[in-house]
């Protein structure tokens, strides 16, 4: 049996919805707010990795190496990085914690 693009879509949309009520005070509270704990790899490794490349990236800057690791890393190259994972391109348009927050929603819907 066939299902038709209308349940499809609707089947997804339904997820989207369900994805946006979980995280809805996170990602619609304002604030600086990120879903994690402190001491999680989350707070210690990605949201500096994010927070590096993508404010480069905003000044005009390709990071091609991190020069805050050891005697410079590369940065581009390396998979932490991620600038150029299309779905990434938000933390260039939206604020680190609220950028951080729809790229984990966005994945669970996903």
């Amino acid at each position: 049996m066939a299902v038709s693009h209308r349940s499809t879509i609707a089947a997804l949309a339904l997820l989207f919805a369900l994805a946006l009520a979980l995280f809805a005070d996170l990602l619609f509270g304002g604030g600086a707010r990120v879903l994690g704990h402190s001491a999680s790899d989350l707070f210690l490794q990605y949201y500096a990795w994010r927070d590096f490349g993508f404010r480069e990236l905003a000044r005009g800057n390709i990071a091609l190496w991190n020069p805050h690791i050891f005697s410079r890393a590369p940065y581009l190259g390396g998979t932490q990085g991620a600038q150029l994972y299309p779905p990434n391109w938000i933390f260039l348009i939206l604020p680190l914690p609220m950028a951080i927050n729809w790229s984990i929603a966005l994945h669970v819907f996903a």
